[in-house]
């Protein structure tokens, strides 16, 4: 059956679906594995980021294509179970669950560790025992509770103002860099330098760490199906 949708239930214009990809790019992949990446290709982990995103931007256009020919819910499933079978969606559908629930957790044992990192930085009579192991998959189990109630009563509305938040913050972050970069230039030269310490072995360990930064347009096409004129609005979105 084709799946039918009303002007109202196709609710979310250009900013808003775009919001969607951005909400998930911009937040803990970065910032908890930007870490992962220097530590395996030294200064060259730039470059690790730089064909990641080329990777990505070539399956972005593959979702951008698939999603205006079938502009309905679902992304990866939908699309397997049009092209493929049934079967194979089944299996797309349980693979990308497994890799969302993987995600989550990287994200909130991240979100955790750098909370108590700052507690023990601002605290130094802090016990070891508030910053061990235990404590960052207790808290990573609260926080993953707290923000499920949370999103489970947030309209569209206040998800859109955290994006901007978000990217604010992000900007915040890349106009440090570039300050530091041009005060202090030399010694950060030399700091780069050997460019790709690890070789080719960990250029290649960097970009498998960090592809899951950049991953987020898909879940634009995974809500095609309440997007207004998707066949103009979906690939501006995704790109």
């Amino acid at each position: 059956m084709t799946e039918t949708r009303t002007p109202h239930q196709r609710h979310l214009g250009l900013f808003e679906a775009t919001g969607v990809g951005v909400g998930a790019i911009v937040g803990g992949g970065i910032l908890a594995l930007a870490g992962t990446a220097f530590a395996q290709t030294g200064a060259g982990a730039w470059l690790a980021f730089l064909l990641n995103g080329c990777i990505a931007l070539i399956t972005a256009l593959s979702f951008a294509e698939l999603s205006t020919a079938f502009p309905q819910s679902g992304g990866t499933y939908l699309f397997a179970k049009r092209v493929l079978s049934v079967g194979a969606a089944f299996s797309v559908g349980w693979v990308v669950w497994f890799a969302s629930i993987v995600a989550a957790a990287l994200y909130a044992i991240g979100f955790t560790t750098f909370v108590l990192d700052g507690l023990s930085a601002l605290w130094p009579g802090c016990p070891n025992g508030i910053t061990g192991t235990a404590s960052i998959v207790v808290l990573a189990i609260l926080s993953t509770l707290l923000c499920t109630w949370w999103l489970s009563r947030l309209t569209g509305s206040g998800s859109s103002m955290i994006n901007v938040i978000k990217v604010l913050v992000f900007a915040v972050l890349i106009l440090g860099g570039l300050i530091a970069w041009f005060r202090d230039h030399p010694p950060v030269v030399e700091r780069m330098t050997p460019v790709l310490p690890g070789g080719f072995i960990g250029l290649v360990t960097a970009m498998g760490y960090t592809f899951i930064a950049l991953q987020g347009f898909d879940l634009i096409a995974a809500v095609a199906g309440e997007v207004r004129e998707p066949r103009r609005v979906l690939p501006r979105a995704i790109l």
